[in-house]
C-alpha cells in the first residue's frame, strides 16, 4: 500500500510503519518517505528551489540509521575487493545490535557481480548493498538501476588500486534513487573520496 499526502503548515507526515512508502507533496517538491527496521529515509523525487507550491510547508530530506558504518568495515571491504581483482565484488551490510558485513556467494566478472542466491536471508536483511567497480570509476550504471529495486542504501567503490579510492552512495526506494553524501552512512577515511553527485 502507498500513501499520498500534502504537507500543510503545522502538520507532520503520517507514520509509514504500515505502508511500503508515502509520497509527500510539500512546498519545495514531492518526496518519498519509507521506513524499515533500522532505516528511515525521506528523499526528493522532484525538488524545487524556486516557484514553490504556495500553501504547503517545506520538507527536509533525511536518512536515519542507528550508527555510521565503522571505517574498519570499509577498509576490510576494500582489501577483499582488491583481492578479487580484476573482478568485481559484492557485500551486504546489516545492523542488529552492531554492523555486520558479509560477502555472499557470487558470480563475478570484470564488469558484473550478482549473488548466487538473490533471495538468501542476509540479502533481505541487508540495509546496505555495496559492490566494487575494480579499477573503473565509482558510478551507478543503468544495469545497477535495473538490479537495485529494493529499499536499501546502495554503494559502489571504484578506482580501488588508485591513491584515492572512490565511493558513491545512494538511497534506493523501489526504483526511486537519490545520491547522498557518504558521510551520512560511512565513517570517513583519508584514502577514500566521496564522488557522489548530490
Amino acid at each position: 500500500m502507498i500513501n499520498h499526502e500534502f504537507l500543510y503548515p503545522g502538520i507532520i507526515p503520517q507514520p509509514v510503519d504500515h505502508v511500503l512508502y508515502a509520497y509527500i507533496t510539500a512546498a519545495n517538491g514531492v518526496f518519498i518517505h519509507a521506513k524499515r527496521k533500522n532505516l528511515e529515509v525521506m528523499l526528493p523525487v522532484f525538488a524545487r528551489k524556486r516557484n514553490v507550491i504556495r500553501g504547503l510547508a517545506p520538507m527536509q530530506p533525511f536518512i536515519k540509521l542507528p550508527d555510521l558504518v565503522p571505517a574498519q568495515y570499509l577498509q576490510s571491504i576494500i582489501r577483499k575487493s582488491q583481492r578479487m581483482l580484476p573482478n568485481e565484488a559484492l557485500f551486504y551490510l546489516s545492523y542488529e545490535t552492531a554492523w555486520k558485513a558479509v560477502m555472499p556467494n557470487q558470480r563475478v566478472t570484470q564488469t558484473s557481480v550478482t549473488p548466487s542466491d538473490p533471495f538468501d536471508d542476509f540479502s533481505s536483511r541487508a540495509l546496505i548493498e555495496l559492490h566494487s567497480h575494480n579499477t573503473m570509476p565509482a558510478r551507478f550504471s543503468s544495469i545497477d538501476d535495473g538490479d537495485e529495486t529494493g529499499f536499501k542504501l546502495y554503494a559502489v567503490i571504484g578506482n580501488i588500486t588508485g591513491s584515492k579510492i572512490e565511493l558513491c552512495v545512494r538511497v534506493g526506494i523501489y526504483g526511486h534513487f537519490c545520491e547522498v553524501p557518504a558521510k551520512l552512512v560511512f565513517q570517513s577515511m583519508i584514502e577514500v573520496c566521496d564522488v557522489g553527485r548530490y
